[in-house]
């Protein structure tokens, strides 16, 4: 490798960050590699502490933090694809600016896989999940499954993608820039969705090769969800997304089957969002979450077929609640 050139970027999006993005960085900075790295951090026009801070680090870190500033507000998907357009490194890697690594020879060790494995598109560790005080939080803890991303196989593939599955958090991800590749896929980041970006990622990842899984614990996800919070989390929990992630899925299908010619079946999880919307109604019976329920049906192009779906969501938790007297998820 040319010690001149840059082998990894690592991509950091924040915004009002600034209680967690000083340990972001810093976990960044402290990488052992043999190998030069950048951090490419973009502010989304933050109204804290969270630019100064940044500005000082990259002040303090030159030769590492390359920090831009944005004059309004895009938003976390639209501020990803911006950031990716500075990444050049052969390889390419994310953090939120609210996450940290917790691996100081992360790159290292992923990188030397990648360079030895070239029929591996990627490489993905183990994530600890944290609260806002950086303490680990383990499922059942907060009464929720908190760690979404538990994956027991030693490779990620295509058909892992089309079970809605995960290899890892995007954060522990090691990848080849398809950006450098495939310049096309910069525009899709927010094509599918303006508000998922790390599943189109895996999607572009898992059409184009094999992910390897390993046990090293690579980096922390900070769970945060609170009524007010501007974080996804916070956001997927308490506003009724079903219809948005139903319209993701099926543009999904259609552009990998017309555009990459690659066929993927992601029905059994566009049935467990129709599935999630009746409930979420059943719950709430209001107008805009009848709404979700409509506009799915109408994304679906089987109208006929998902309002059985919806009729059958019904019976089904109707009969547990009231015959069985407990929850169950239903699966269709």
């Amino acid at each position: 490798m040319d010690s001149e050139d840059v082998i990894v970027s690592i991509s950091v999006v924040t915004y009002n960050q600034e209680k967690y993005i000083r340990q972001c960085l810093m976990s960044l900075v402290s990488q052992k590699t043999n190998f030069k790295y950048e951090i490419v951090v973009c502010d989304d026009c933050s109204t804290d502490g969270t630019g100064k801070i940044i500005s000082e680090l990259a002040g303090k870190y030159p030769e590492k933090i390359k920090a831009h500033f944005n004059r309004k507000n895009l938003g976390a998907t639209r501020n990803g694809r911006k950031v990716s357009k500075f990444c050049n490194g052969k390889y390419i890697v994310c953090c939120d600016g609210d996450d940290f690594w917790c691996d100081d020879e992360r790159l290292q060790r992923d990188v030397d896989f990648l360079e030895k494995n070239p029929d591996y598109i990627a490489v993905c560790g183990r994530t600890k999940v944290v609260d806002e005080d950086g303490n680990e939080i383990k499922d059942g803890m907060t009464g929720l499954r908190v760690n979404f991303w538990d994956f027991d196989k030693p490779e990620f593939n295509i058909k892992d993608f089309e079970a809605w599955k995960m290899p890892g958090h995007g954060s522990a991800i090691t990848a080849r820039n398809y950006y450098l590749t495939h310049p096309e896929y910069r525009k899709l980041l927010t094509y599918f969705s303006d508000m998922v970006g790390d599943r189109v990622g895996l999607m572009f990842l898992a059409i184009n090769g094999k992910i390897k899984c390993t046990d090293n614990l690579v980096n922390c996800y900070r769970f945060r969800q609170s009524e007010n919070a501007e974080n996804f989390m916070s956001v997927y929990k308490y506003k009724n997304l079903k219809d948005k992630d139903f319209l993701m899925l099926k543009k999904m299908e259609i552009w990998c089957r017309k555009k990459a010619n690659i066929y993927i079946d992601l029905s059994s999880t566009k049935k467990d969002r129709l599935a999630g919307a009746v409930v979420i109604f059943m719950k709430h019976p209001t107008f805009y979450n009848a709404g979700v329920i409509g506009r799915i049906i109408l994304y679906s192009g089987e109208p006929l077929r998902y309002i059985w779906y919806v009729l059958k969501t019904i019976l089904i938790k109707l009969y547990f609640w009231k015959v069985k007297k407990q929850d169950k998820t239903v699966n269709l």
